[in-house]
Parts: structure tokens; C-alpha cells; sequence
């Protein structure tokens, strides 16, 4: 295993290429995950849900859990803005 290299170009890897995409688990479960890529060649060389996304998606739900009936703003979108 060459560490610090990426096994498809054998470029030298000092920092990784990070791009956005939605996974779907089912019709009815999507989340937001990340891939890691070859700066070099863009070879994915990892990819799994986006930590922060995660958190804030159930804070919100969380909160959402606790707000009064008939408030209009969700937890959501007081997060984004």
C-alpha cells in the first residue's frame, strides 16, 4: 500500500478534493455525503455522509420536536439561514 499516493496515478497526495452529493438510502431517506478525491486523476479514494450536514439536520429535528404548535419557522431554516 502505498501511503501518501494515490493507487490509481501514484500522484503524491497532500491534500484531497472534496465534492457534494446526496445519497439515497430509499424513496424515502436521502442524505447529504461527501467524496474524497485524487486531487491529481479525481479517483474517488473515499466517500461517506457529511458530518456537519448530519448534525445540523438533527438539531433541527430535535428542535422542531420542542417548538409550539403553530410556529411558523422550522429548526431547518433558522440553520440556513
Amino acid at each position: 500500500m502505498n501511503h501518501g499516493k494515490c493507487p490509481k496515478c501514484e500522484g503524491r497526495i497532500a491534500t484531497l478534493k472534496i465534492e457534494s452529493l446526496h445519497a439515497v438510502v430509499s424513496s424515502t431517506e436521502h442524505y447529504k455525503a461527501l467524496t474524497m478525491l485524487c486531487p491529481h486523476c479525481h479517483t474517488v479514494l473515499g466517500a461517506g455522509l457529511d458530518p456537519l450536514a448530519l448534525v445540523n439536520d438533527t438539531v433541527a429535528q430535535i428542535v422542531d420536536q420542542f417548538r409550539p404548535a403553530g410556529e411558523p419557522a422550522t429548526a431547518q431554516q433558522e440553520i440556513n439561514g
